[in-house]
């Protein structure tokens, strides 16, 4: 009888060490669970947060090329606007003084020609 209790002893210590182990795993699995999950939540507070950023970085940015675009416009009008008004100007005075226009040329192609030679 003392050799049975022993056994008993022992499967009882056996069985309440299994229990206690068994125990200490679902409190893992459990804390497991709860990271897991915690983390999945912080990872889509984060995704969410930083789709919000590049939304409102990409909205400046067009803005800003937007804005860029209507001056270069207004830019390129304004030059186009003053090249045909310096150009109507340019051909009026050469119209007009076409004596002053021929020796302007001519000065111009002795200056290219004096400039363009070998030797000097």
């Amino acid at each position: 009888i003392g050799v049975l209790r022993a056994a008993n002893q022992v499967a009882g210590g056996a069985q309440y060490a299994y229990g206690r182990a068994r125990d200490r795993a679902e409190d893992v699995i459990d804390d497991g669970r709860h990271i897991a999950h915690t983390a999945r939540e912080r990872a889509e507070d984060l995704a969410h947060t930083a789709r919000g950023y590049a939304e409102d970085i990409t909205h400046t940015a067009r803005e800003r090329a937007d804005h860029v675009i209507r001056d270069g416009r207004h830019v390129a009008r304004e030059a186009r606007r003053r090249g045909e008004s310096y150009g109507r100007q340019a051909l009026a005075y050469a119209d007009g003084h076409r004596t002053n226009t021929v020796l302007g040329i001519a000065a111009l192609a002795f200056a290219a020609g004096w400039l363009l030679r070998r030797k000097r």
